[in-house]
């Protein structure tokens, strides 16, 4: 479910947002509000923004540090210089670095607003923007990295923006929320909300994201897993569970047990178990 605004501020050092967003006045209160609850938090705030928005990064960053605690400067970095054409492998390097000196320099994490609408308007790399935020909420999961990623709903529409924001663990916005998330809390794979016949192909698209080597079982915190339909788990097993050693799910509800049977696929395919932790 979406949080409802203006309650978007993250609740500590580890976080990864979505924040879909009507116009430029609400992107600027919450990522503001969002900049200065990691100052008080003794985060390193910084704005990463592309050059066509580097302007309005600027202001949001002026205005977030007059927000702070203290004078502490909020500073505006280059989206492109970060994320290279959506490279994982550059983005991390980048934030590494970023991280590392933060964390030399006495600040106790990192906190990013992040604006990705030019990317996610551009085919190729919308194409790996997906992959690129499933593999960077993994990163920053067990980190203390609180990142928001902010999307245009004017520019992109719902559809496209449910396609990101499925895959981040808070979602904020006024329009439809996503209906589950696919995540890392921790670095355990997590997947709740609700999904039926309209959100299967949703699942399924957001399964690509997934890195799962042949003959690895994979483990998926399910324990706030509401709802799962029949469409649901078929987008699982061959989205997911064919292509490595099969699934297992922690926690999930009963129906789950139920419904393995009618898409005859065994328990070494997917299965079920408690939750241990």
């Amino acid at each position: 479910m979406a949080l409802p605004l203006p309650a978007a501020l993250a609740p500590g050092l580890s976080d990864h947002l979505c924040h879909a967003y009507d116009g430029v006045s609400e992107l600027s209160e919450q990522a503001r509000s969002f900049l200065a609850a990691g100052m008080v938090l003794g985060q390193r705030a910084v704005v990463i923004a592309p050059e066509r928005e580097r302007s309005l990064a600027r202001e949001i960053a002026e205005a977030a540090a007059l927000d702070g605690a203290g004078d502490t400067r909020v500073d505006v970095l280059d989206l492109e210089r970060i994320i290279g054409d959506v490279d994982v492998r550059v983005t991390l390097r980048s934030l590494d670095s970023v991280l590392t000196s933060a964390l030399e320099q006495g600040w106790t994490g990192l906190r990013a607003v992040t604006m990705l609408t030019q990317p996610a308007t551009e085919p190729f790399l919308r194409q790996a923007l997906g992959g690129w935020e499933h593999a960077l909420g993994q990163w920053q999961s067990f980190r203390p990295v609180a990142s928001v990623c902010c999307f245009d709903r004017s520019v992109l529409g719902d559809k496209a923006v449910q396609e990101f924001a499925c895959l981040h663990p808070r979602v904020v916005t006024t329009g439809p929320a996503a209906p589950f998330r696919l995540y890392f809390r921790a670095g355990q794979l997590v997947l709740d909300g609700e999904v039926d016949s309209f959100s299967a192909p949703l699942l399924a698209q957001a399964l690509r994201h997934v890195r799962a080597a042949p003959g690895e079982r994979l483990l998926i915190d399910a324990r706030g897993l509401s709802f799962i339909n029949h469409r649901g788990l078929a987008a699982l097993v061959e989205g997911l569970a064919q292509r490595s050693g099969g699934v297992t799910l922690l926690g999930a509800p009963a129906l789950v047990t139920r419904l393995r049977p009618n898409l005859g696929v065994g328990e070494d395919v997917l299965d079920v178990l408690p939750c241990p932790w």
